[in-house]
């Protein structure tokens, strides 16, 4: 939308073509009405009227404009100023000559639009003609012809008997502004609306018209005559009341504090800026009752700071020690309970109430020997702390301590100075701590049970150790073996340190063909590979015939079972495992997308390793299991290096191994079939409470539950999925997880609210330090460091059980009616189990 530009860049001072640029205005405000934005579409209306104006614009510069307002060199008899005002206003300047002619010249126009804010159709005419006087007093003060009279006209009979009007209520000058002083008194006429100068203007005219409109530069016909034949006001008689002008006056009253200074005392924290404003406003009262030449003025000195800072204790000790300052003025003893009786209390000159004390001899400055007593619980003891605090750089409390007795006493000063402290957020900041990662999981070898000793070792050296070979001094190091589970520990001595130099990784392949054959590689860390032949395992093919895909297959699901058995036998930590094929059907129905059948559910899967197994493609030529399928003569095996060695690619990288080199293969998407629980279980929670808080039986409660669940999922199931006879061990457990499940609501209300929103949980909480998480059951469990360790699930992630539920008592007492009564550290043994309880 850029026509707001082109309206502004129309150079119109003197309101020449007012008309023409106000219908412009006009479709601006439209567009303002319309809440219309700078890059929205303009309506089809108001866009056919823009395009309409702009394309007629050009047609303005056949204007002609005279440029001088005296047309004859005759001067003329007199001179009148007519201002015709409706929404515009425009002046027009006529001039009698002795000959009897009359020349009409235009002076000016002013256009404004109405506001956005709706008036009144009088208020509009009040302004036209407020704006129109005010436009008569430039011309008047602007023109260098002299004006001999001046005529305003309106088409309003409403601004002409307001103006006319006897009755004062209001001020003409209030509203309107008044007509400006002039060398004659303006006359105000009525003009009718067909010959109003101005109503041309108001209601607009286009490019096109302007130039032709005589009327707007030449003025309305009635000008040329005479005045008997002007336009005379229809004034009909109306009844008007005396009513008493009203004026705008102040009606109100002030309320001033009669303590201003405790209000500045209890609003403004910081000491210096209220000292200030105190120094200034005891200047100020100094300078009224003073003479001119002692007023002081300029920044102020440390003396008035100080004065202002004893005026600000003195109000504090009145309102803190009000007796007892009242009994010191008096001269009368404190009473026997006020806590300010040991400190002998006295009132200075200035009206503070200082410590007496027995050090008056001593040495040192007056304030220190009598300091100020501050009442412990007033703001202004506060706002001075904070200062004293901010001043030594956040120093400790005995540093605050030490400066403020140079100067004040506080009953309880240590109380009040650590709770300052503590609230100051700075040193908050610096007091915090920074949050204590979690441990990590322990590695699977350290949690591995009933493994013999030194299964899982680490090693290191220390050294070296100068011993004595003969007659020579020899370098040996010691290598200490520790194990992971029993922390035995076991010594050797080498010469070198790289003969016992560890693996950085060992890899296993598995070549498989008609025979399955092992291989083991080990990388260190000066970059040499050792290659070391493990075991094989040939099997003859059946009698009955077997396609060779089937036998490829069979050839795989060996070649796995291989691979897990020297997994679980060989003590070397093997890092990553290989099986290594020479048939590309073996390898496309293994990484084939279809999911209908489970891979391992006809191959039998690769076993479970610490890191998932890789399947290779090897050719034919390369393939070591080759070797046996194809069968090689006793003469010959003792010369065949490859059977022993290993293929040649394993020496090299792994960018330098054979690949595969699979084709596009379309295959089906098809969904992968499970076994799945369709069912949803709806249990109120207020009769599950009852029934946990009521029931005292274990077996009994969860059978209950467990009934109620299958009756909820047999109303919404078909008849032939629904399940009836006795509960499954599944039913039960599902119900023992819903009464925990409830338990935990209860009693950790705020621990699994965080959990359940990924929030952490608060540093107050007690279950902080066990790292808990919501599994999938929605039961809260500890997360512990043992997640390898091959124990089951719910030992390694307990249930956490609150302590106070009688859930938990009733889990207690069936575990021990089931241990026969056992011991407590029997049935803590058996709980820790699955649960696990805080207390």
């Amino acid at each position: 939308m850029g026509f707001p530009l082109d309206c502004v860049q129309i150079f119109d001072p003197m309101g020449f073509i007012s008309p023409t640029t106000l219908h412009a205005k006009c479709i601006l405000r439209q567009t303002w009405l319309l809440q219309i934005y700078k890059f929205d579409p303009l309506p089809e209306k108001v866009k056919s009227a823009w395009d309409e104006w702009i394309n007629e614009l050009p047609l303005i510069e056949s204007l002609i404009i005279p440029r001088s307002l005296i047309t004859s060199f005759e001067p003329p008899n007199s001179v009148q100023m007519h201002l015709f005002s409706d929404a515009s206003e425009a002046g027009i300047l006529t001039q009698a000559r002795k000959n009897g002619n009359i020349t009409v010249s235009f002076v000016c126009s002013k256009a404004r639009v109405a506001p956005l804010r709706y008036l009144t159709v009088p208020r509009l005419e009040l302004q036209a003609a407020l704006i129109s006087s005010r436009l008569g007093s430039t011309l008047q003060n602007e023109l260098r012809i002299k004006v001999t009279s001046t005529y305003y006209w309106t088409d309003s009979q409403t601004v002409l008997h307001w103006l006319n009007s006897s009755g004062k209520r209001y001020s003409s000058k209030s509203s309107c502004g008044g007509y400006g002083n002039y060398e004659c008194d303006p006359v105000v006429c009525y003009v009718p609306t067909r010959e109003n100068f101005a109503d041309d203007c108001s209601r607009g005219l286009s490019p096109s018209k302007i130039s032709l409109h005589e009327r707007w530069f030449a003025g309305p016909a009635f000008l040329f005559e005479e005045e008997s034949a002007w336009p005379k006001w229809p004034q009909l008689s109306v009844k008007q009341a005396e009513v008493e002008e009203l004026h705008l006056k102040w009606a109100g009253y002030t309320s001033i504090s009669q303590r201003p200074l405790n209000e500045l005392i209890y609003k403004e924290r910081n000491l210096k800026r209220m000292c200030r404003v105190v120094a200034y406003t005891i200047r100020f009262l100094n300078n009224c009752s003073s003479d001119l030449q002692k007023r002081r003025v300029g920044p102020l000195n440390v003396e008035e700071i100080d004065r202002a800072l004893r005026a600000c204790v003195s109000v504090a000790q009145h309102e803190g020690f009000e007796e007892e300052v009242a009994c010191l003025l008096l001269n009368k003893p404190l009473k026997t309970q006020s806590n300010l009786l040991p400190l002998s209390p006295f009132i200075d000159n200035s009206g503070l109430m200082r410590v007496q004390g027995r050090i008056d001899k001593a040495d040192i400055p007056y304030e220190a020997r009598h300091p100020i007593i501050l009442p412990p619980k007033h703001p202004l003891t506060k706002t001075i702390i904070e200062d004293m605090h901010r001043t030594l750089r956040h120093g400790s409390v005995d540093l605050i301590l030490c400066e403020l007795r140079q100067r004040y006493w506080l009953p309880k000063y240590r109380q009040r100075v650590k709770s300052v402290v503590y609230e100051c957020v700075y040193c908050k900041k610096w007091r915090s701590k920074p949050s204590t990662p979690f441990m990590a999981q322990l590695p699977t070898e350290r949690l591995q049970a009933f493994q013999p000793p030194f299964s899982c070792v680490g090693i290191d050296y220390f050294g070296p150790l100068t011993v004595l070979v003969r007659r020579s001094h020899e370098k040996r190091y010691g290598c200490l073996f520790t194990c992971m589970s029993t922390r035995a520990v076991h010594l050797e001595i080498s010469s070198l340190i790289t003969s016992f130099e560890p693996p950085n990784s060992v890899q296993m392949h598995l070549f498989s063909d008609a025979s399955e054959a092992g291989i083991l590689t080990q990388a260190r860390k000066n970059g040499n590979i050792t290659v070391s032949f493990v075991c094989s395992k040939a099997r003859v093919a059946p009698l009955r015939y077997l396609t060779v895909p089937r036998l490829e297959l069979q050839a795989a699901l060996i070649s796995s079972r291989l691979g897990s058995t020297l997994q679980n036998e060989l003590r070397i930590k093997v890092t990553s495992t290989y099986y290594w094929t020479d048939s590309q059907t073996v390898l496309h129905w293994l990484n084939s997308s279809g999911k209908r059948y489970s891979s391992k559910s006809s191959c039998g899967g690769y076993g479970n390793y610490e890191c998932d197994p890789v399947v290779c493609y090897v050719p034919t030529r390369e393939n070591f299991a080759d070797d046996c399928s194809r069968g090689l003569s006793p003469s010959k095996i003792s010369l065949h290096e490859r059977w022993f060695a290993g293929p040649a690619f394993l020496f090299e990288e792994e960018s330098a191994w054979p690949k595969w080199p699979q084709l596009s293969v379309k295959q089906a998407e098809v969904e992968e079939l499970h076994l799945k629980w369709a069912g949803y279980t709806s249990i109120s929670q207020r009769p599950l409470n009852e029934l946990i808080y009521k029931e005292r039986n274990l077996k009994r409660m969860c059978r209950v539950v467990a009934y109620t669940i299958r009756f909820l999922n047999n109303c919404s199931s078909d008849l032939q999925k629904r399940r009836v006879g006795p509960l499954n061990v599944e039913e039960i457990d599902r119900a023992l997880r819903a009464c925990v499940s409830v338990a935990q609501h209860e009693g950790f209300e705020e621990e699994v609210a965080c959990l359940l929103l990924n929030k952490p949980l608060k540093t107050q909480s007690n279950l902080l330090p066990l790292s808990p998480f919501i599994d999938n059951s929605g039961l809260m469990r500890v997360q512990g460091r043992i997640d390898k360790a091959d124990i089951p699930y719910e030992a390694r992630h307990p249930i956490i059980l609150p302590p106070k539920h009688p859930l938990t008592k009733t889990i207690i007492e069936d575990m021990h009616r089931t241990l026969r009564h056992g011991s407590v550290d029997l049935i803590l043994c058996e709980l820790r189990q699955h649960y696990w309880l805080p207390k």
